[in-house]
């Protein structure tokens, strides 16, 4: 605990190595602990000194395996970092590319709506166009007619008046 080993939640789960690094770590401990005992009940100072050898050695090793076990951790959290980056890029793309393909339809529909606009206008310009051509074919008929029958209304009077003249020269 001293070391940081075991304090608080870990950032990622640790693997199968980490598990049993630790379970290194705890064994080497115990033999610290069966170590010192051993220290304690022995009053030879050349023993003493060895058993602080090895326990500056195994406090070294512990020290460089828990260092070991951090730095993985530490490796894995930070792919996992990566990883997360990687996943809110690629849904920032997805997020511009239906905005962009939204807006496509939106113009697309934009687009439709003013040629059918200018199709109903065109079909509203032929169809007075058509009225107007149909007015104007009426009024030149009448028209016609209207000569037609002043014509023959004069034709009749010339007629009449010939008659008479022929009548009266008779």
């Amino acid at each position: 605990r001293e070391m940081g080993v075991g304090v608080g939640p870990p950032a990622v789960v640790p693997d199968g190595d980490a598990v049993r690094g630790m379970g290194w770590l705890q064994e080497r401990l115990r033999e610290i602990e069966v170590f010192q005992t051993l220290t304690a009940e022995a009053g030879n100072h050349q023993q003493l000194q060895r058993i602080a050898e090895w326990e500056r050695r195994a406090t070294a090793q512990l020290e460089a395996r828990a260092n070991a076990d951090r730095t993985a951790v530490q490796e894995e959290f930070d792919e996992s970092i990566g990883v997360l980056e990687r996943l809110r890029e690629e849904d920032t793309e997805q997020q511009e590319e239906q905005r962009r393909e939204e807006e496509r339809q939106k113009a697309e529909e934009e687009e439709r709506q003013r040629k059918a606009q200018e199709e109903a206008e065109r079909q509203r310009r032929e169809e007075e166009e058509a009225e107007r051509q149909r007015k104007l074919k009426e009024e030149e008929d009448a028209r016609r007619r209207a000569e037609e029958e002043a014509r023959k209304k004069a034709e009749e009077e010339q007629q009449q008046s010939q008659q008479q003249q022929q009548q009266q020269e008779e």
